[in-house]
């Protein structure tokens, strides 16, 4: 997510800028020495990313009104989300998404109509599929209640939302186990001793997850098992 180097970063602005890749049309303003890399019109309001080598920003006008900015980011992203082509806005509702989107993932940030506050918040995880046949699955992440209830867009970052220690299992899944040996804990951390194990290509149930763990429970060798892996053993 921030693997670009700044050459990249200059390459990518003077490239869009040669050939017109970036949306200067519609009432997006920049200041000098930035360009548009997103601009989206909702019901109500304005929604601008602007970025240079510095740094990006987000803003947020209300339609009718586009002199000052109903709300401020310039935390969130990062000049290499941009030069990735991993951002994308979307309406919702009154409000709009922000979406992350990477080959193996996906995070989503949601905002209402008064764009201050976060309204919903949830990662994405692609698994393998569990037969041959069937589609790959999706693990939903979402973020605690509580901690979103604090979150404000123009202090926001991208760990605040996505941090693993904040986010919960969104609902169970079945899944397959991708690493060799793993060592089922009785709970989710490393110094747990592991009472039993599952091998590579193991059929699980994910009922739950905890900070880059997942309880499981399934049936091996006769036996039932049920405990805490990492998550990386099913990715």
């Amino acid at each position: 997510m921030r693997s670009s180097s700044k050459i990249g970063k200059a390459a990518l602005v003077l490239v869009l800028a040669m050939f017109g890749g970036v949306a200067f049309a519609g009432e997006c303003k920049r200041d000098q020495g930035e360009l548009i890399s997103h601009e989206l019109k909702t019901k109500s309001n304005l929604i601008c990313i602007a970025y240079s080598d510095d740094g990006v920003v987000m803003s947020i006008y209300r339609l009718g009104a586009l002199e000052v900015p109903l709300a401020r980011n310039m935390k969130f992203l990062d000049v290499d989300d941009i030069a990735e082509e991993s951002v994308r806005l979307e309406p919702s509702g009154d409000g709009f998404k922000i979406y992350l989107e990477y080959p193996k993932n996906i995070y989503v940030v949601e905002f209402g109509l008064d764009a201050s506050s976060v309204s919903g918040s949830f990662t994405q995880i692609k698994l393998n599929a569990v037969e041959a046949s069937s589609p790959p699955q999706h693990m939903n992440l979402v973020l605690n209640a509580s901690v979103m209830a604090g979150l404000r867009f123009e202090t926001l970052t991208i760990s605040q939302i996505f941090d693993q220690s904040v986010l919960h299992l969104g609902h169970p899944l079945s899944a397959r186990i991708t690493a060799q040996k793993s060592n089922v804990s009785p709970s989710p951390n490393a110094t747990s001793l592991p009472a039993q194990y599952l091998t590579l290509g193991d059929k699980v149930e994910i009922n739950d997850f905890h900070n880059g763990w997942v309880k499981i429970s399934c049936r091996a060798n006769e036996n039932q098992v049920e405990g805490w892996i990492p998550l990386v053993d099913v990715l």
